[in-house]
């Protein structure tokens, strides 16, 4: 069956397609619209003719083209390009077709299957018509009738297709009956539901009845709140009356004494008592203190400290004498030399006082690292102890 037909520049169509559906499809249109162009290249696909004129290219056009699908997926095109014709099936082209026409006739109806039914004189077309013998054979001779069914291998096919015919304006007549029936049924229907039309004012007044009930529910539920609230407010009284009545029976307290003295002599033992816990803590600390080392008498290391400070004092004044002498550059024997033996003699006698503090003060060090070693923790505080340790107490 076809199912859809395409013209490009075929007669006065440019470029139309058309979709077709199954059962019967009818082309309606003024004069001159192409109707009977499209018949015309639905039998020159199904003839294939070889000389024909190019009367079917479109004014101004070179080549034309009449391409059908059908249902079961086939494409078929006949083109005519100047004086040649040619043939596409299912993309296999195939040219010069008035070579072996009956051929390509027959490799066409095995997919199209629209083919003419012939004799050894005369063909016959049982699938297109034209306008002026739209029934086929009823304006022929009985002998031209009696022919075609003689040599028509489908005349039993267009018994079928009668009886076919019959058998759907049949069904068609029992659909309309049954419809018929179905649509009295459904005005019965409709009658008996007419009454449902007086329940719409009924229904309206009832929506506004229990709209207004809403409402009032809402206004009870509101008085139910406040009769809560009042009850509660109710307990809450009765509770503060009872608490006023043992209020009332509350003898007052006597006057009381003025404790701001009080008070500061509290603060002023506490504070005692935390100097008194630390007193404690100290003289535990310095009962496990063992006794410092004895400190050797530094009245001379003093009296040597005065001598280096006086020796440092005479040696600059001594320089200054030198450098006076080397400006005026006096002979040696007109210069007092007993100034210069005196700090010789001061020098000599820091020398000495230098090295014997450094013996002591080497002495001192052994003797405070051997007492941090015997003492590790310092007695007063407790902490690690070192010599900045001491210096810090000191």
């Amino acid at each position: 069956m076809l199912k859809k037909i395409k013209l490009k520049n075929f007669m006065s169509h440019k470029d139309s397609e058309l979709e077709l559906c199954s059962g019967v499809n009818v082309l309606t249109g003024p004069n001159n619209s192409g109707k009977s162009a499209i018949v015309t290249a639905l039998q020159l696909l199904t003839e294939l003719p070889t000389r024909e004129g190019t009367y079917m290219i479109r004014h101004g056009e070179k080549e034309a083209e009449v391409t059908v699908e059908t249902s079961e997926g086939d494409v078929i095109t006949w083109g005519r390009k100047e004086a040649s014709s040619y043939l596409v099936i299912n993309g296999e082209r195939h040219s010069r077709l008035s070579n072996n026409q009956e051929h390509f006739l027959n490799e066409l109806h095995k997919v199209l299957k629209l083919p003419q039914v012939k004799n050894k004189d005369e063909a016959f077309d049982i699938h297109f018509a034209s306008q002026k013998q739209p029934i086929f054979l009823l304006d022929d001779p009985p002998s031209r009738a009696a022919t075609f069914f003689s040599v028509s291998s489908d005349a039993g096919r267009l018994v079928e297709v009668r009886d076919l015919f019959k058998s759907k304006i049949n069904k068609a007549k029992e659909k309309r009956n049954a419809l018929d029936r179905k649509q009295i049924g459904l005005k019965h229907e409709l009658e008996k539901l007419a009454p449902l039309k007086d329940l719409e004012g009924a229904i309206a007044a009832l929506k506004v009845e229990f709209d207004t009930l809403i409402k009032e529910s809402g206004k009870v539920t509101a008085g139910f709140e406040l009769f809560e609230i009042f009850k509660k407010s109710w307990r809450e009284n009765n509770k503060l009356h009872i608490k006023n009545e043992i209020h009332s029976l509350v003898i007052p307290p006597p006057n009381l004494e003025d404790v701001a003295l009080l008070e500061l002599t509290i603060i002023e033992m506490k504070a005692l008592h935390t100097k008194q816990e630390r007193l404690k803590q100290d003289l535990m600390a310095l009962e496990n203190l063992k006794a410092p080392l004895e400190l050797e008498n530094i009245q001379f290391l003093q009296s040597s400290i005065d001598s280096l400070v006086n020796f440092s004092k005479a040696k600059e004044e001594k320089s200054r004498t030198l450098d006076i002498i080397l400006k005026l550059a006096l002979p040696p024997e007109m210069v007092d030399c007993s100034l210069l033996e005196e700090h010789m003699k001061n020098y000599k006698l820091y020398e000495e006082a230098k090295k014997t503090l450094s013996l002591k003060v080497e002495k001192a060090a052994a003797a405070l690292k051997k007492w941090i070693q015997e003492n590790p923790t310092c007695p007063t505080c407790g902490a690690s102890l070192n010599e900045e340790h001491l210096l810090a107490h000191e």
